[in-house]
Order: structure tokens, then sequence, then C-alpha cells
């Protein structure tokens, strides 16, 4: 497992699966900063002995993430700033 993820983690809720979750072309056309994405692998990518390769990546960020270093994220979040806080406080 190791030479396909550097962490397995809890999964994002669904309402994040849709903020947090990127396809490829949106990366591209939103021009989100590399260094605040990861791969990411759902659920429906994993089959007995096969698991998919797919090309969508999740913003990974923490507390200790300085957000405004990635403007062009930011940016993006922004637009569900209130979504995202109702969820917190939950």
């Amino acid at each position: 497992m190791d030479t396909t993820a550097e962490e397995v983690a809890n999964g994002i809720q669904p309402t994040g699966d849709k903020i947090f979750r990127l396809s490829p072309d949106k990366v591209v056309d939103l021009g989100i900063e590399p260094a605040i994405l990861k791969k990411v692998l759902t659920g429906s990518d994993f089959h007995k002995y096969v698991i998919n390769e797919t090309n969508y990546k999740i913003i990974y960020t923490n507390k200790d993430v300085d957000i405004t270093k990635y403007p062009k994220c930011l940016s993006y979040l922004n637009q569900f700033k209130e979504q995202l806080s109702k969820k917190r406080k939950h």
C-alpha cells in the first residue's frame, strides 16, 4: 500500500467532497496552487485486487497552513465560505 498511498485518512463529508475534490480540468481552470493539492482516491476507485488511478486532487489543508499563501485556492474556497462555516459549527 505504501507505493500507492502516502496517507490513509477518514473521508471528507459528502458536502465537502463537492468543494474540496477537484477534477484535473477544474484544477487547471482555477489555477489552484499545486502545493496545496494531493492525489485522492474515493471508495469507487477501489475494486478487488485493483485500484483505479485517477487524476483527481483534493485541497489538503489544516490549521497550520497559511491559506493566504495560496490566493487562487483561497479565492475558490471563499465562494463556499457560508457553507463551510455552517459545516464547522456542527
